[in-house]
């Protein structure tokens, strides 16, 4: 039996109403049941209120991407449908894409790279077993060349891990296109990069994205960004060169712990950076319970400055140093320890303490520390009271320390001294600031408990 001309309506609340076939198109989805010939069960079917047209397509699509329609109403069940595309100025049809396709709600069209681009394409689905049965999607666009273009980083930049920076690109694409953000490793050419990680797999088409690398990010110079659609990895842009991901970092070399300088004269300040994206550094000396002052506001970060220290400088024991990137405040380092500025030049013995036992046939390291005085060798002394006991060694006055073997034959006493001299001008010698004792090798006892 033919489709009639009239049809019954049931709405899902059992309300009955009669419409002509056009109406019912136009309004709802069609279930109307049909055997295997395209015929009519009887002269009634059930429809569910709903609106005709189509989910998709929308916007715009690209040439060799792959399209799926979605439509919200179903032509007879079991019959086949045919899809074409249609141009909005003339409504002349440019091809038809399936002739027959199962009724089943959807079809995936990849679109031809042959394809003519343009904005003003329809799909228009058709019942082939009724004609009159149609519908036609909105207007939407035809691409060839994408443009998406990467604009930061694209090389040469400095970035700290642990910080975030903007992601930022332009692009020429349909509406409501996700966009995927991926960090290579590699500087390409004949070794292609290899892939870090994803950054983001999805986010909107707005042109910004805020990274927050991570703080155990590794560090390296040879990253790229590279920026497609979240849909597909056929369409992408590169940093056009590498940048670097760094972890900046600064170590105060000299003054070292311990050290002491004279004032009125110029000593080296010694650093080294890793990873310092280009500045200035400021360095700062740090007296105790006094404050800083400022030595310089910002030298070029060489590695090392000659410090003309004021002949005015407060003699003490407690400095320290600052150094800091002018460009990066947060990144800045002290000296180890701390160290002495003497008003005076001369030799000053740190080792045998005032107090301290070393014992005969024992291995002892001296020390002492230089202010002011040229480069020469020491004559190394050991002084009981008063006297001249015995020379122990000569050492260059800059080792700041040399090795004594006590003999066995040295006699116990606890008012021993050590001496250092500068063999150039002897006028620069300095004592132990106390007494120290030597006392013979230390015997053993016998137990004086039983043993089990």
């Amino acid at each position: 039996m033919p489709v009639p001309e009239s049809i019954l309506y049931l709405t899902d609340t059992d309300v009955q109403r009669t419409l002509t076939i056009g109406e019912a198109v136009e309004l709802a989805e069609k279930g109307i049941r049909a055997d295997a010939a395209g015929q009519v069960v009887g002269d009634k079917f059930y429809m569910h209120l709903g609106e005709a047209g189509f989910i998709k397509p929308f916007s715009g699509y690209l040439l060799g991407e792959e399209l799926a329609f979605v439509k919200t109403f179903s032509f007879f069940p079991g019959n086949p449908a045919r899809f074409g595309t249609r141009t909005t100025s003339s409504m002349v049809l440019d091809h038809t894409i399936v002739a027959s396709t199962a009724n089943d709600g959807s079809y995936s069209w990849a679109i031809p790279a042959s394809q003519e681009p343009g904005d003003n394409y329809m799909i228009r689905i058709t019942s082939n077993f009724d004609p009159s049965y149609t519908d036609t999607c909105d207007p939407f666009r035809i691409i060839v060349e994408p443009s998406v273009h990467l604009l930061s980083p694209n090389g040469g930049e400095w970035w700290e891990r642990g910080t975030t920076y903007p992601i930022t690109w332009t692009t020429e694409l349909p509406v409501g296109r996700p966009m995927k953000l991926q960090l290579y490793r590699g500087p390409g050419g004949l070794v292609p990069p290899f892939l870090d990680h994803t950054i983001v797999a999805s986010t909107e088409d707005d042109g910004h994205y805020e990274w927050f690398i991570p703080p155990t990010q590794s560090l390296a110079s040879d990253y790229r960004v590279k920026l497609s659609l979240a849909t597909t990895d056929a369409i992408f842009d590169w940093s056009d060169s590498m940048f670097r991901i760094m972890g900046p970092d600064i170590e105060v070399v000299a003054p070292g712990n311990g050290d002491t300088w004279l004032a009125g004269t110029t000593r080296t300040i010694v650093w080294k950076t890793t990873d310092m994206p280009p500045s200035d550094m400021m360095i700062q000396l740090y007296q105790r319970y006094v404050g800083y002052s400022m030595i310089a506001p910002s030298v070029p970060n060489t590695g090392y400055y000659a410090w003309p220290i004021p002949p005015s400088q407060a003699a003490d024991y407690g400095y320290k140093l600052k150094i800091t990137a002018v460009a990066k405040p947060s990144t800045f380092a002290w000296n180890y320890g701390t160290f002495s500025i003497a008003n005076r030049a001369g030799i000053v013995v740190t080792s045998p303490e005032p107090g301290e036992t070393w014992k005969v046939g024992q291995r002892h390291l001296i020390r002492w520390t230089q202010i002011g005085i040229p480069e020469t060798d020491v004559r190394v002394e050991l002084y009981k009271g008063d006297a001249l006991e015995t020379m122990i060694t000569s050492a260059p006055l800059y080792a700041n320390s040399c090795p004594w073997m006590i003999p066995d034959a040295q006699a116990p006493g606890r008012d021993y001294r050590i001496k250092i001299t500068s063999m150039w001008d002897s006028s620069y010698s300095g004592f132990s600031e106390w007494y120290f004792s030597i006392e013979p090798e230390t015997a053993v006892k016998e137990p004086q408990w039983p043993l089990y």
